[in-house]
């Protein structure tokens, strides 16, 4: 009989089904500074970029991040991958305040995307190489490599240091957190811990600045976090109009404390000895700035009458106008801004510290500070005025966002943290 028409292979394997999105896990860190993106949030109108550092952890287009830094996220923020290519936001997939993590959503997937795996489930031990990515100080997509120095938990932590950001994120006691000494700066915030594969072991989430440690959550409270989401978006709100939120109304608490803590912080002449005291200096730094930012954008909260806010603002003016900046000498500054140092790395903390003013851009201030020289925009009050190379006492609050400023003689692009400086005063050069 004539042959019928030809029969398959039974063991064949299954025709290929192309999709125009092919998702590669990456292998190398090569690979894996593929799947790194940049996001950028453009804040106050967009004359301030707020960005830091995320990765892809799902097919579906889903980037992992810190959930510190989407409190300002809006539907004009964008990721930027290393080659350049930039992809709009469709919203937020998942978010974990105590362990500060959170999830966004693509709102379109690039036809080649690489994933990082989330699926080390260990323990890493101390002195393993590890690496980390991200993009310090606008230095983007940067690699840089040290090695575990501890493990430990949120209660270790908060036992050293009981006013830390984990206290604040209210993170469970028993969280694991890797300590290691890969050089992290602002911009880091939310990239990936990795091993010498490509394998993410944490998502970096802090800096200890002074003993220049970063700290990572360990990977399984992100793995748990992408479990937990059930798929949906919550679209992202619209930008707002120039109205920075660097004060949310709750930060207003009792203005009553500014007299208080400000004889207590006269009584020792303005020079802490040691953490405790400069601590109240911090909250009247912290208090004062509220309420005269407050009174200036005229945002007051709902239920606190307006003349509240205007007194206590009065009467920070006044005190505040009362100080001689001429009695802090050499020493005092360097103590200011050693105290200072850590409590830079949180938002909405009270700082007191002193810089030299390095450049004028529009409506801010750019000074340098601290032994390593580093920058700070200080959002001043409409009628501060200063000059080049002047010395600041400048109590101000810090905020979430950091800046992209364009100055020196060649023009080159720095990120530096905001600090809001309602309070700041020249200190005269005394030497003859």
């Amino acid at each position: 009989s004539p042959a019928g028409p030809p029969r398959g292979n039974p063991q064949a394997p299954p025709p290929l089904h192309w999709s125009p999105h092919q998702p590669v896990v990456a292998k190398t860190l090569i690979q894996a500074r593929e799947g790194v993106v940049k996001i950028e949030v453009p804040v106050e109108g967009g004359t301030v970029i707020q960005s830091g550092t995320g990765f892809v952890v799902d097919a579906r287009g889903w980037i992992a991040t810190n959930y510190h830094l989407i409190q300002q996220i809006n539907d004009r923020a964008q990721v930027r991958f290393s080659d350049g290519r930039t992809y709009r936001l469709q919203g937020v997939v998942a978010e974990t305040p105590r362990y500060d993590l959170a999830i966004l959503q693509l709102a379109e997937l690039p036809v080649r995307l690489t994933v990082l795996d989330i699926s080390y489930d260990r323990t890493p031990e101390i002195g393993t190489e590890i690496y980390s990515l991200g993009h310090p100080y606008n230095v983007d997509f940067s690699l840089s490599r040290g090695v575990v120095s501890r493990i430990l938990t949120t209660a270790e932590l908060l036992r050293n240091f009981p006013q830390h950001i984990v206290a604040r994120i209210q993170a469970p006691q028993n969280m694991i957190w890797i300590q290691h000494d890969a050089k992290i700066s602002p911009g880091n915030s939310g990239g990936p811990l990795l091993d010498g594969t490509g394998r993410v072991l944490g998502v970096n989430t802090f800096v200890h600045r002074l003993a220049e440690y970063g700290f990572a959550s360990h990977v399984r409270y992100l793995r748990e976090t992408v479990r937990a989401s059930g798929g949906e978006v919550r679209p992202l709100p619209p930008a707002p109009s120039i109205r920075p939120q660097d004060v949310p109304p709750e930060q207003v608490v009792d203005t009553r404390l500014l007299r208080p803590l400000w004889e207590k912080a006269a009584a020792m002449s303005w020079a802490p000895q040691n953490t405790q005291e400069y601590d109240i200096l911090a909250e009247w730094a912290r208090l004062a700035n509220i309420v005269k930012y407050l009174q200036i954008r005229g945002d007051i909260p709902p239920g606190v009458p307006p003349q509240v806010i205007d007194q206590a603002a009065t009467e920070a003016d006044n005190l505040f106008a009362g100080l001689n900046p001429q009695e802090i000498d050499d020493d005092l500054a360097q103590r200011f801004n050693a105290f200072a140092e850590e409590r830079l790395a949180v938002p909405q903390q009270g700082v007191v510290l002193v810089g030299t003013v390095t450049a004028l851009p529009s409506g801010a201030v750019v000074i340098s500070w601290g032994e390593k020289q580093r920058f700070l925009l200080l959002r001043t009050r409409p009628d501060f005025a200063t000059k080049v190379q002047a010395r600041l006492l400048v109590a101000g609050l810090t905020t979430l966002q950091a800046a992209e400023v364009r100055f020196g003689e060649q023009g080159e692009v720095t990120m530096m943290p905001v600090i809001l400086a309602m309070f700041a005063a020249e200190i005269q050069d005394s030497s003859p």
